[in-house]
């Protein structure tokens, strides 16, 4: 793969998959559409293995990791990637809301380690700070000393779940810019976040009534075509996600919370 390549493909999957691109950036392609997701139902699915929203801490708060300092979580990849390891390393409450800060290591010859926020809003809307966006860039910067890296954007944000049922929608955009060697690639992104209603999903933590949030992706080169995308979060409320199905192009993956120190 060629340093071009290499650079946009890792810039595609930062802006895509926020705080686990990292992980994704080091993983094996696997073709799009080989594991479709499940269309969502309007309401909520009865499960025989956890409770449903009703039955969650904060359950009508949407959290990216649980609120619970010294948490650990792992996340599996089905790109053939080591498991990584999410630690809860605090929890504060401020004016904007309760912001859930999380390390994580990502095994490798060289181990990774991120530093991200995620802060639940007052009015119940989650946002994901833009500096995540950057996350899925260390890899290739660890091979690249000379790199410079320049950006801008938008914070994510996902509206709170009733004004998602009732069809609010946030979009955002992103443009990150990466010169070396005397190459520069600029991407400008964009998307819009949706809620799709309940779903009953199942991972190695059980069986949940999830949350399905939905994030439509585009994405706009300067060496190479434009690519369309899409990200789909099952979010247990007052959890966490608990599933992460990423596609772009001919680029597909999926991330799991595969164990937990604490139950959802």
């Amino acid at each position: 793969m060629t340093m071009i390549s290499r650079m946009r493909r890792v810039a595609v999957l930062a802006v895509a998959t926020g705080a686990l691109a990292a992980t994704a950036a080091c993983g094996e392609d696997t073709a799009a559409g080989e594991s479709p997701a499940q269309e969502p139902s309007a309401g909520p699915t009865a499960t025989g293995d956890a409770g449903g929203p009703d039955d969650a801490v904060d359950g009508d708060r949407l959290y990216f990791y649980p609120p619970v300092s010294d948490a650990v979580l792992t996340i599996s990849s089905d790109a053939g990637t080591p498991d990584s390891t999410v630690t809860v390393v605090g929890v504060d409450e401020g004016a904007d809301g309760q912001t859930v800060r999380i390390r994580q290591e990502i095994p490798g010859a060289d181990q990774i380690d991120i530093e991200a926020a995620f802060t639940a809003a007052g009015d119940g809307s989650l946002v994901l700070e833009f500096d995540m966006f950057l996350l899925g860039l260390t890899p290739l910067l660890e091979q690249a000393e000379e790199m410079t890296v320049t950006a801008s954007g938008d914070d994510m944000v996902i509206p709170a779940i009733e004004d998602m049922e009732s069809g609010a929608t946030t979009e955002g955009e992103a443009v990150i810019e990466m010169s070396v060697e005397g190459f520069v690639l600029r991407n400008e992104s964009a998307w819009t976040v949706r809620g799709s209603g309940y779903e009953s999903v199942t991972t190695a933590l059980g069986t949940f009534d999830a949350y399905v949030v939905d994030v439509d992706l585009s994405l706009e080169s300067s060496m190479g075509p434009s690519a369309e995308g899409a990200i789909r979060y099952w979010f247990v409320p007052g959890f966490g996600w608990v599933r992460q199905q990423t596609t772009i192009d001919d680029i597909s993956m999926t991330h799991e919370i595969s164990a937990s120190t604490v139950a959802p």
